[in-house]
């Protein structure tokens, strides 16, 4: 493991546990089965929990996120915000290649200007970082509700394919992303030694 791997790891590792400090939920899914993550997390508006949400969505995106991907993540957006009430906030963050805020914490049934910040991630962002994962957390951290169920959802792209100037920087991108797919699964692994 290179030192940069290393300490991206250890990096993620910290902001993990400073997740758990403040009662952060993270979760991971892949972006295929991102509507029946919904529909088997987020109920009906009609159900009877009252408890407010604060759902960060960190979006694996490279450039060459297809246009399927965007339709399902849009499908799966529409879907939350309809099963979300005025006192739920949702944030849109990406990690993987391009790393920074899409929208800022936003009442979650405002689904144009949801809708509006997923058409073009490239524009979306006004601001970059360095560690996209890192940033969520601290991003989670400082919008923080103690009268909300906080959590961060880690959108996985299944089949990202980077585009490489030649092979060997294809083989070292194909690294990191299978690297970071792996971190992203970090938080459900620790749960099961957890529990």
């Amino acid at each position: 493991m290179s030192k940069k791997n290393l300490l991206v790891f250890v990096l993620l590792i910290t902001a993990f546990i400073q997740a758990q400090e403040k009662n952060i939920k993270t979760q991971s899914v892949d972006i295929d089965n991102l509507i029946s993550y919904v529909v088997e997390n987020y109920k009906s508006k009609k159900s009877s929990e009252v408890t407010p949400k604060n759902i960060v969505l960190l979006i694996q995106f490279n450039n060459d996120f297809s246009e399927e991907k965007k339709i399902i993540l849009k499908q799966s957006l529409k879907l939350m915000s309809s099963r979300l009430s005025e006192n739920d906030k949702i944030s849109i963050l990406t990690y993987s290649g391009i790393n920074g805020v899409v929208m800022k914490q936003t009442n979650a049934t405002k689904i144009k200007k949801i809708l509006k910040s997923v058409i073009d991630f490239n524009e979306s962002i006004k601001e970059m970082h360095k560690d996209g994962i890192d940033f969520a957390y601290k991003y989670a951290n400082d919008h923080f509700d103690e009268d909300a169920i906080n959590s961060i959802i880690m959108v996985r792209n299944s089949n990202p394919t980077p585009i490489a100037a030649n092979s060997k920087q294809g083989k070292k991108k194909r690294n990191n992303i299978f690297l970071l797919t792996a971190i992203s699964l970090l938080p459900e692994v620790l749960s099961v030694i957890k529990n």
